[in-house]
């Protein structure tokens, strides 16, 4: 069999089309890993405690997709992996129905994939999290960033201490006393804004402020400010790195957190 025909074949992927549920975890895992060498980066080991169900009783070195999908299965009612077809295969042994769910998808934005995540699987509290990324030594869980519908928060984040060699190349927020964004930017080498956000919560009504045609789901943060709606922040301990590239993913498997910030944690 071919590989075009191996991606064709029927999988064992477990999702209810215009399922409308409460609290939803998205993992927009469908780009090409050009800057890992096509290697799908949510398939490299950790090198941490393991922490999620994929984790058996020898101890095998979880995933960084173990990692997300626990993070998921600890707080959401459902968690939607989205990725290439060439993944599908690789992704069925994270696959619980019910619970965790696949879809399979070719875009060309990160924003395109979680547009087309959210128009299938309706929700009233949308997470997301990058399966790139891992929270070094932090306290962060899904829960703990959901917006609060009852006072109207629409969208919400979690926010880690920058560090030096990250500026540039991440999100970086300000957030106020109240813990609103008063500043964002993205990727900018001349930001002085202390801290870096890792992971995103909204509810529904924010789809409106995705534009398939941005770059990643980071520019909800200005489109839904610029309409008049706060977003919020949360501080969290421990360190956000960016495994998807290789000095951020060294930084993880030998356990090594630059902790030098640019602000001391109040």
């Amino acid at each position: 069999m071919e590989n075009k025909d191996i991606a064709r074949a029927p999988l064992r992927v477990h999702l209810n089309y215009y399922l409308v549920t409460g609290k939803v975890h998205l993992i927009p895992a469908a780009g090409t890993a050009t800057r890992m060498g096509g290697i799908p980066k949510f398939l490299l080991p950790t090198n941490q405690p393991g922490n999620s169900p994929a984790v058996d009783e020898n101890g095998k070195t979880e995933t960084l997709l173990d990692y997300h999908v626990g993070l998921g299965l600890r707080s959401c009612d459902r968690t939607i992996i989205a990725s290439r077809p060439e993944n599908m295969m690789a992704l069925q042994k994270y696959l619980i129905p019910g619970k965790v769910e696949a879809m399979c998808m070719e875009t060309s934005t990160m924003s395109e994939t979680i547009s087309r995540m959210v128009g299938v699987v309706r929700a009233e509290i949308y997470f997301v999290t990058m399966p790139d990324t891992y929270f070094l030594g932090s306290d962060f869980e899904l829960n703990r960033i959901m917006p609060n519908q009852t006072s109207g928060e629409l969208v919400s984040l979690a926010a880690w201490d920058i560090v030096p060699k990250q500026i540039g190349s991440v999100g970086q927020v300000q957030l106020d006393k109240h813990g609103i964004v008063v500043k964002h930017q993205d990727k900018s080498k001349d930001s002085s804004l202390p801290l870096v956000w890792g992971a995103i919560a909204f509810q529904s009504e924010a789809e409106q402020f995705i534009d398939p045609q941005t770059p990643h789901i980071g520019y909800l943060i200005d489109s839904a400010r610029r309409a008049g709606h706060d977003v919020v922040g949360m501080r969290f301990s421990g360190q956000y790195l960016d495994c998807g590239t290789p000095q951020g993913y060294l930084d993880l498997v030998t356990g090594k957190s630059a902790r030098t910030s640019l602000t001391p944690r109040q």
